[in-house]
């Protein structure tokens, strides 16, 4: 069989030897083409017996992620809102606490009053005329200009209004941002009106009487709030208190 197999090549004038080369060379051509692919990462590996390459894998664009420009537009907008808000609130907070301080002031100035009448059978006038915005003179420790400071000056201070404060005597549980004033009478007395816009007159008391005033400008924009009481009822009245 193998004699017979071997006369083809010589029928067709071929030479043996030749075809066993070409046979041998395209072996190995397709040995080196083939190839083994290796997923890394975004990359892949082709390894062949002669060449090694590395192919970046682009991202599929469903893979890429981020904020449009209106969508970081609005957050901003939120954020601001929120912020504004947020100030708003502190603000009247902040307000708040100083007209509670105001209130107890103005709470505690009627209990010494009320003591002092029932020793001298008198309200004692400390202030002498209730002061205004357009003339301060008369707040006690000092005219309201925002600042915070003990309630009672030095008793080194002979002057007759820190002298009068001292024989009133309130108590104070801390130091105050508003400034305090306090005026008495004797009954058929005019009483004076309250530093308030559209207050209206003050009745002519039966009895002997008295105004406290307290006032401050918290924010510094030149709007005083006010807060006041009378011996004529247990009120105390609060005029603009977010300034």
């Amino acid at each position: 069989m193998r004699s017979h197999l071997g006369l083809i090549p010589r029928l067709l004038g071929v030479n043996v030897s030749w075809l066993k080369i070409g046979v041998g060379i395209s072996g190995e051509i397709l040995r080196a083409r083939e190839v083994n692919r290796t997923p890394l990462g975004n990359c892949s590996v082709e390894r062949s017996r002669s060449v090694v390459r590395l192919k970046l894998m682009r991202p599929k664009r469903s893979q890429l992620t981020g904020f449009t420009l209106a969508e970081l537009m609005a957050v901003i907008a939120i954020v601001g809102i929120l912020a504004a808000v947020g100030v708003t609130y502190f603000r009247k907070h902040a307000s708040a606490s100083k007209v509670t301080e105001a209130q107890a002031m103005v709470q505690s100035i009627r209990a010494a009053e009320e003591r002092y009448k029932a020793e001298n059978k008198q309200y004692l006038d400390v202030t002498g005329t209730l002061p205004s915005h357009s003339n301060p003179d008369g707040y006690y420790p000092q005219a309201p200009d925002g600042k915070r400071r003990t309630f009672f000056l030095a008793q080194s201070d002979t002057t007759r209004l820190n002298r009068l404060w001292w024989l009133l005597g309130p108590t104070t549980s801390g130091p105050v941002q508003f400034g305090y004033a306090v005026v008495a009478g004797a009954s058929g007395v005019q009483m004076p009106t309250v530093d308030i816009p559209n207050q209206g007159a003050m009745p002519t008391p039966t009895d002997s009487w008295y105004v406290i005033q307290a006032a401050a400008d918290n924010n510094g924009d030149g709007v005083q709030c006010v807060v006041a009481g009378t011996s004529l009822d247990g009120e105390v009245t609060v005029w603009n208190e977010g300034e």
